[in-house]
């Protein structure tokens, strides 16, 4: 199979090329978006008379045969174009139909679906529900597999979705359904979760499906530091072609992007040790700096990291978005990182760390940055990005400068009160007993977390500066200590 890519930064024009070309060539068209909103923003300019948007919705055909009826209906016609999710390509889509059509990918496809599991009691429906057949040759990898049905109808997605208790099981009921991903696990046994709950679960689509349409092609950014590109290009019956994109020259301009920890990283762990207090100073300081303002300020932040800042709030998938072309500033505080169960995933399926936080990261940081005025290649305005640690500041600043050729400079903001602890991040460890000692010693290190959180949850309900009472409290102790 033949596969054509473009890499190219955002704001280059891949989104316009595509629309550009399906639109002047004569044929029948796929073009494939992450989100809807993107597809909304194709319809917009391309209008409506040969072109289909394919969307789910609760009351009307499901995705996968409102394109089979549509298909056929224009099969005589000289020109049509398709406009569906990713998510509809992969899952959707009737592949060997399509043949002869072209396909047009807007973005980097998420070819391997990994998913972390905690189910200390679930085991016994997960044995009920699914058998672990061991693949051949392979020592550490077992395909999870619907029971076959005996005199009982098979409990569909529908059911577990509906169920208050086993809701939670349908998103991987539906993978587990769903033929064209077999879904993989490392566990031999479900008995297995009974001396460790923490699990995963791996699935990849096969790229080869693909091989119907007479072309494929994927625009996307940064796109050979991606787990996609990875895959494909370990694939020996994947062809890859790079297409350039028309060269695009962009106006001089000085961009600073603002950060405030070097000794560590934002991460789920930084969070709920000390960071949170970090992020009500970040809050503080955004909101007095003049960019900050509800006109001319866009943001975004992880669901779980408390900040609320003037301005217009994104979500993390902002890919194609230009509602806030005309904005001059940009705060990014999201963190991405594999946990420690998912770092062992990688490991196991062969996937490089380095190219997860590159990709889920460090590419929606800069997509985000890009939704505002940096984006017109004919201005000159200064811009102002900021993040949270020296890792995201140094990647943004690189792709800005080796993209665009901006003049960008890092500045670290020493913000009173900060707390820039130095963490090494835990080594990924063998799924080995501890030790009745080390258990002991966990389990006192993790009591004394559990209380610090509770204590600081306590002086931030009460409006305490939590800097100040850390230190009262570390005094207190010396002194107990001292009269011991």
């Amino acid at each position: 199979m033949r596969l054509f890519i473009t890499s190219a930064p955002c704001g280059a024009g891949k989104t316009h090329l595509i629309q550009q070309v399906i639109a002047q060539t004569p044929g029948k068209h796929v073009v494939a978006v992450p989100t809807h909103r993107l597809i909304d923003e194709y319809l917009d300019r391309l209008g409506r008379g040969n072109v289909y948007a394919f969307r789910s919705t609760e009351d009307g055909p499901s995705v996968a045969s409102a394109l089979n009826a549509e298909r056929q209906r224009v099969e005589a016609d000289l020109h049509a174009i398709f406009l569906i999710t990713h998510d509809a390509l992969l899952r959707s889509v009737d592949h060997p139909a399509f043949e002869g059509w072209n396909l047009w990918i807007d973005e980097a496809l998420t070819l391997q679906n990994r998913a972390t599991h905690f189910t200390p009691v679930s085991g016994i429906l997960l044995d009920k529900l699914y058998d672990l057949k061991a693949e051949d040759g392979v020592k550490r990898s077992c395909q999870i597999v619907a029971k076959a049905g005996g005199d009982d109808d098979p409990v569909t997605v529908v059911d577990l979705g509906a169920d208050t208790f086993a809701s939670g099981l349908a998103g991987l009921h539906a993978r587990v359904m769903n033929t064209r991903e077999p879904v993989f696990t490392a566990l031999r046994s479900w008995s297995d979760l009974e001396a460790n709950p923490n699990w995963y679960t791996v699935s990849q689509f096969d790229v080869l499906r693909l091989s119907p349409f007479k072309r494929v092609h994927m625009f996307a950014s940064g796109v050979t530091e991606t787990v996609t590109y990875q895959l494909l290009s370990e694939n020996p019956a994947v062809e890859i072609t790079m297409v350039p994109m028309p060269a695009r020259t962009w106006t001089q301009r000085v961009v600073t992007v603002n950060y405030f920890a070097d000794q560590h990283v934002l991460s789920a762990s930084a969070l709920s040790r000390f960071a949170g207090t970090n992020i009500s100073l970040i809050q503080e300081w955004c909101r007095n700096q003049p960019w900050c303002s509800t006109e001319g300020h866009f943001w975004m932040a992880n669901k779980d990291i408390r900040i609320d800042l003037p301005g217009a709030r994104l979500s993390p998938k902002s890919h194609g978005l230009n509602l806030y072309a005309d904005r001059r500033a940009s705060s990014v505080f999201y963190k991405s990182k594999p946990s420690l169960i998912e770092r062992k995933l990688l490991r196991d399926s062969g996937v490089e760390e380095w190219r997860v936080i590159a990709e889920r990261e460090y590419e929606t940081i800069a997509q985000v940055v890009m939704r505002g005025s940096i984006r017109d290649p004919n201005s000159s305005e200064p811009f102002v990005a900021t993040v949270y640690d020296h890792q995201q500041a140094q990647r943004l600043a690189t792709y800005l400068t080796g993209s665009y050729g901006f003049r960008v400079e890092v500045q670290r903001v020493d913000l009173e009160g900060f707390e820039d602890r130095e963490m090494d991040r835990r080594p990924i460890r063998k799924d080995v007993a501890r030790s009745s000692s080390e258990r002991a010693a966990l389990k006192v290190r993790q009591k004394a977390e559990n209380a610090e959180r509770m204590r600081e949850k306590r002086w931030d309900a009460a409006g305490k500066d939590i800097p100040v009472e850390r230190r009262r409290w570390a005094e207190r102790q010396a002194i107990k200590a001292g009269a011991a």
